[in-house]
């Protein structure tokens, strides 16, 4: 997904001993999300990148989704990305 160099406001879900809500990504320039859909894994590596390609990524992390869902809301001056419970 382009962002169009808006600011990325990253929320995750509220898990036990998570004292972070909010991650806010200045100057992204594209997300990429790679779901991994077996039957005992469910994993999702989410890439915040200042470039196109995947070598320039600054941000990444796995993410459990069973049980949770991940919404891209654009804005106009920002994006949410939210990854929350279902």
């Amino acid at each position: 997904m382009d962002t169009d160099d808006r600011v990325i406001n990253l929320f995750l879900p509220n898990i036990k001993g998570n004292p972070i809500s909010r991650l806010q990504l200045p100057k992204v320039k594209g997300v990429l999300i790679r779901f991994w859909d077996h039957e005992d894994n469910h994993t999702a590596t989410i890439h915040f990148l200042r470039n196109i390609d995947l070598q320039s990524h600054f941000l990444n992390f796995e993410f459990d989704y069973k049980g949770h869902k991940i919404m891209i809301e654009n804005k106009d001056f920002y994006i949410d990305c939210i990854c929350k419970e279902k």
